[in-house]
């Protein structure tokens, strides 16, 4: 037998006996494991499903709970009112398919969709409510229509006495459940159930058949009944992994007494073990091919080495006494060729010595290289980093000088709006004095017309504050939650009728485009502001087109827009007409900047929309070239779609919105304003209407006779910007008097709707204004109750 074939059996023996004890071990510990985390997952996963399941049959329990207290319920509303009330809570609600409100009679006194038909004074669940206890029945199935459903009886309390006045009855549909079913995720073959206490299946992922049906594993449902949770192993035609535990998890919420069971077939459930064994075949065999190989080298390895004792000798002996051996090894064939290696070393010295010298050389060479090569590459990095942070900075620095000059000019337009305000208020005040004293008479008069030419012309004004107020963003913005799509398409019916034949309107719309939280009518301004601006741009007609996309933005853009990087909504305003130079480009933004002719243009139509885009927190940019048309795009953060939409912030307002009949009273009206013309022409609007009115010219004035007068004075108007305490102070100092006195705030400022030191205030109104707004403000607030702050 041959060296070769020795070594190759001694491996196969020492290789391969371990790896079977090792392989064989590891597989019994594996599948323990296997199975040990399968029904830890199982049982997981029954937790989450449980716990979600709870929580949507509690979110139905507790708002029909909740609807029983509500006070219309307890009235004597009719039946369209209550079931107005009812509507509202089956809309927000879509779990819920039924409300019924009985009397304790049984008859029905407002119902939603009225699905059952039977008698329900005949029923246990309005029985036991009328008891005066609540209830969450099994479930069960409606017939006309067809529907599996919970019912939850409430008894509906008086809030004098807590005595039962009403049963309200809701019907808890089971779809929403079943969906919660379909979508747990167990392989092709697994399934889920929901058993209730009956046990019956009320949720199956396997078929909708078995819906209401006895559970199909008896063996499976009295472990149910007698431990509760557990895992199993059953056989129905195959062997199946059965987890089983309530769906009750927390103690705190109501309680369903359901089930849920998952299955999963075993060949499923413990695949990771037949790939373990599958794994640790290949492992076999690969080590196999592993001991064979090592054994070949090795056998290799010997003949090698003595064949090249037989060819250095063979050298030796011609003469040729370069030769040099490499190491053999530590056995006797290493010696032999050590030895062989000193005759030649003699010989070869010199020829080594110069050979370590050009070595050395040749290293120090390509070092020295390699370290000029690395030094080159880092200066080139940091010249492009220099070049690239140099350009960023220039950007930053233009995007902060353009910011300045916006937020200086917005600061001069909010400044000037109060005292602006002022004027226009007295102007108009006076102004609608006249006019009513001359209807009044009902005389005709040669002035009566050039007072409402003032009065037009006091309207003009104050759009063009407010406009101001727009552009400098200090104006009221009422954000909500909108689709940009909705505003495009009301903005194009507009401009179809309003801009030239020639001009073309192209929309292009995404489909699914996000929400966005703005204002719709700030939105419309910005349309109608740039079509406007490209309808100029195309005196002999082109292409306007408005495009919509939902668009992400990496790090890096976002930086540079000074946005936030995430999902945005895209605005696009492009048109084909004249284009414009990169110098005009860079001033467009700046108010009252224009490139058109004198009484064409204020130049605050782009100013505007710059302002409106960045009080919504967005970014608005244009390219443009001569001669290529320009392009607008904005830029708004997307809405998550379960993002709550935001009301209109000037909602808070509405309390003071309406029109009552009779004008006219007779209380007692302290009006405070530092400016004597507008308070003469208020005090003269009121006193003509039959009010009583004490005049102040400052808020420590004012506040002085309030206190001495202030069982008579029934209400106070004062302006917020006065000298000494202003309208903020006082309205504090008044609510310490008297926590109940009735105050509006009058004032030319902007944004005053969004103080919210006036939130507490009976109303507020905003100068200029109608005199006939005041009178329907002040009848309003003094007829309106007025509560404990």
């Amino acid at each position: 037998m041959s060296l070769r074939i020795k070594f190759l059996l001694l491996f196969l023996f020492v290789g391969l006996m371990p790896l079977g004890l090792v392989g064989g071990y590891s597989l019994v510990r594996v599948g323990d494991a296997v199975r040990s985390s399968t029904h830890q997952n199982l049982e997981s996963l029954g937790m989450e499903v449980g716990r979600e399941i709870q929580r949507v049959v509690n979110e139905a329990y507790n708002a029909i709970h909740l609807l029983a207290q509500n006070q219309v319920l307890l009235s004597d509303a009719g039946m369209a009112e209550l079931s107005a009330e009812l509507a509202r809570t089956d809309r927000f609600y879509p779990i819920i398919k039924d409300l019924t409100l009985l009397d304790l009679s049984g008859e029905v006194r407002a119902s939603v969709h009225h699905f059952f038909r039977g008698n329900w004074t005949s029923t246990s669940w309005y029985r036991q409510a009328r008891s005066g206890e609540s209830l969450l029945s099994n479930v069960h199935a409606l017939l006309h229509p067809y529907q599996v459903v919970m019912t939850v009886a409430v008894p509906v309390r008086g809030a004098d006495n807590g005595a039962v006045r009403n049963v309200l009855i809701g019907q808890i549909a089971m779809e929403r459940v079943w969906d919660i079913i379909h979508e747990v995720s167990l392989g092709p073959g697994g399934q889920a159930r929901i058993v209730d206490n009956r046990g019956l299946v009320v949720a199956s992922s396997a078929s909708d058949e078995e819906i209401l049906r006895p559970l199909a594993f008896p063996q499976l449902a009295e472990s149910i009944i007698s431990e509760g949770a557990g895992v199993t192993q059953i056989t129905v035609g195959t062997k199946r992994v059965a987890a089983y535990l309530p769906v009750d998890q927390s103690q705190d919420l109501i309680r369903t007494n359901w089930h849920i069971v998952l299955t999963q077939p075993v060949a499923e459930a413990y695949s990771v073990m037949d790939r373990l064994r599958e794994g640790l075949l290949w492992n076999a065999l690969l080590s196999l091919l592993t001991v064979l190989l090592l054994a070949a080298l090795i056998s290799q390895h010997i003949s090698r080495r003595i064949f090249a004792l037989v060819q250095g000798t063979q050298r030796l002996g011609d003469g040729d006494f370069d030769t040099h051996l490499d190491d053999l090894g530590k056995d006797e064939i290493g010696d032999l060729g050590r030895a062989l290696n000193r005759t030649a070393d003699a010989l070869t010295a010199y020829d080594r010595e110069i050979r370590h010298y050009q070595q050395n050389l040749q290293e120090l060479v390509d070092s020295r290289t390699a370290d000029l090569q690395a030094m080159n590459l880092l200066l080139k990095q940091e010249v492009e980093e220099r070049r690239r942070v140099e350009n960023e900075r220039g950007l930053l620095g233009e995007q902060l000088r353009q910011s300045q000059k916006m937020e200086a000019v917005g600061t001069l337009a909010g400044g000037i709006a109060h005292d602006f305000n002022n004027m226009l208020q007295a102007i108009a005040s006076h102004v609608q004095l006249l006019q009513k004293h001359h209807r009044t008479s009902g005389s005709e008069s040669v002035i009566l017309d050039p007072l409402v030419k003032i009065d037009t012309t006091v309207s003009k004004a104050k759009e063009l504050v407010d406009r101001l107020l727009t552009f400098s963003r200090r104006g009221d913005s009422r954000q909500m939650r909108i689709n940009l799509n909705k505003e495009v398409r009301d903005v194009v019916a507009l401009l179809q009728h309003t801009l030239p034949r020639v001009v073309q309107i192209e929309v292009r719309l995404e489909p699914e485009l996000a929400d966005v939280q703005a204002d719709p009518v700030q939105m419309e301004q910005v349309l109608v502001n740039l079509a406007n601006n490209a309808r100029d741009a195309m005196p002999k007609g082109g292409t306007l087109l408005l495009q919509t996309e939902n668009v992400v933005l990496n790090a890096e853009d976002a930086r540079y827009l000074g946005l936030a990087p995430g999902r945005h909504v895209r605005l696009t305003v492009a048109d084909t007409g004249n284009g414009m130079d990169e110098e005009t480009r860079q001033h467009i933004f700046e108010p009252f900047f224009t490139t058109k002719d004198i009484g064409k243009g204020t130049g605050l139509g782009l100013s505007m929309v710059y302002g409106i885009v960045q009080d919504h927190k967005g970014a608005v940019t244009c390219s443009s070239k001569p001669g290529e048309g320009a392009t607008f795009m904005i830029l708004l953060a997307a809405l998550a779609a379960d993002t709550p939409a935001d009301f209109d912030s000037g909602a808070s307002a509405s309390k003071c919105n309406g029109k009552p009949v009779d004008l006219s009273g007779t209380e007692v009206i302290l009006v405070v304003d530092d400016e004597e013309m507008i308070r003469e022409a208020t005090s003269e609007l009121l006193t003509g209407y039959g009010y009583t009115v004490i005049q102040s010219g400052d808020g420590r004035q004012a506040l002085e006779r309030y206190t001495r007068d202030q069982e008579r004075i029934a209400l106070v108007i004062t302006d917020v910007g006065m000298p000494g305490m202003g309208g903020e102070a006082l309205l504090a100092e008044l609510r310490k008097l008297n926590p109940r006195a009735k105050v509006i705030i009058s004032s030319g400022y902007a944004g005053i709707r969004d103080n919210q030191a006036f939130q507490a205030a009976s109303g507020m109104i905003s100068k200029p204004f109608a005199l006939n707004d005041l009178l329907r403000l002040v009848r309003q607030v003094l007829d309106h109750p007025n509560p404990d702050t």
